[in-house]
């Protein structure tokens, strides 16, 4: 199978950026037996070494195998699986007698898709900062972000009103290598809509239905933000869709972008336990910090907002809980908050 533009000059490039030329000579002799000099120089421009090695696997036919290889020495590199995708490397498998969807509705994602859904989520995703308590955010407008209203209730006056500014602080997340990335801190002085929480949620025991405690709370920033650049020349921010709330099911599996313990932006892993009209368990790690963080489904759908967990001793232990945006939605727009 031979490579052609665009995908050729990705390669290419994917090849250039992401190895040395001592890498792919191990590369090379490990996967392949292939001795270096025998597909290029190594006293050549590193550029025209690239360019000798895949020219050698595309006269025979067999650029798979390349780039195969460099997929599976370099699996942090987007371009490398689009280009695999792109030779048929995925399959969906048919189903077989020892098989079965669990989740018929939707029952695979696409890797890539996938991959770059969720990078473009934590753009939208922020610490919220109080002063005295931390938070997380989701940004579901142009300037409004969403998150617990405990986490805000420290800087709500007897009238309802925040008191002070709160800090929501965006890209504030780490690498592998341990670079912090410089953070934005967006002021909110502006509650637009809130719920409290019941007293239910303090307790081990059947989950809260009370429609009127519903633990949320809507902050507008000072300044738009969903449409500016992440950088100059960049592309926009973006926000998380809240248009159609996706329906909430027992098993189905989540996860929770958050700032556990005030720390960057974490991610965590878990399924749905239970569920009801206020109120859905899950199994997604948490800490004090990730109060108000999203709840995406498996196609990185927004379905909640956390809110609270109870650890013990009983059968049914521990759990966390989250509030469904169905709810939530409903409750704002009835107090004249179009979201």
């Amino acid at each position: 199978m031979r490579l052609e533009h665009p995908m050729l000059g990705m390669f290419l490039k994917a090849l250039d950026d992401s190895f040395t030329q001592p890498d792919m000579e191990s590369l090379l002799l490990h996967r392949f037996g292939f001795p270096y000099q025998r597909l290029t120089n190594a006293q050549l421009h590193w550029q025209t070494q690239v360019i000798n090695i895949n020219q050698y696997f595309q006269q025979r036919n067999i650029t798979e195998q390349l780039v195969a290889a460099a997929r599976d020495a370099r699996p942090s590199v987007l371009e490398f699986d689009l280009i695999a995708d792109s030779m048929g490397f995925v399959i969906t498998p048919a189903n077989a007698e020892l098989e079965v969807l669990i989740r018929p509705e939707s029952p695979y994602q696409d890797v890539d898709a996938f991959r770059c859904k969720l990078a473009s989520l934590q753009a939208a995703i922020c610490q919220v900062d109080t002063g005295t308590e931390f938070g997380t955010g989701t940004l579901i407008a142009e300037d409004l972000v969403i998150t617990n209203h405990h986490v805000i209730a420290s800087k709500l006056g007897t009238d309802g009103k925040l008191t002070g500014p709160v800090t929501c602080r965006f890209d504030y997340k780490t690498n592998g290598a341990g670079y912090t990335t410089p953070a934005l801190n967006v002021i909110a002085r502006t509650l637009l809509a809130s719920s409290p929480h019941a007293a239910a949620d303090l307790v081990v025991g059947p989950m809260a239905s009370d429609f009127g405690a519903l633990d949320y709370a809507i902050l507008k920033l000072d300044g738009k933000l969903a449409s500016e650049p992440l950088v100059p020349g960049g592309d926009p921010r973006g926000r998380v869709d809240i248009s159609s709330p996706s329906a909430i099911t027992r098993n189905t599996g989540v996860l929770v972008l958050q700032h556990p313990g005030g720390q960057p932006m974490k991610i965590d892993l878990g399924a749905v336990l239970d569920f009801g009209a206020t109120r859905f368990r899950h199994s997604v790690n948490t800490e004090h910090g990730s109060s108000g963080a999203p709840v995406f489904d498996g196609a990185l759908r927004l379905i909640g907002i956390h809110h609270a967990g109870q650890s013990g001793g009983t059968a049914s232990l521990p759990y966390n809980e989250g509030v469904p945006l169905g709810a939530i939605l409903a409750d704002a727009r009835l107090k004249n908050v179009e979201v």
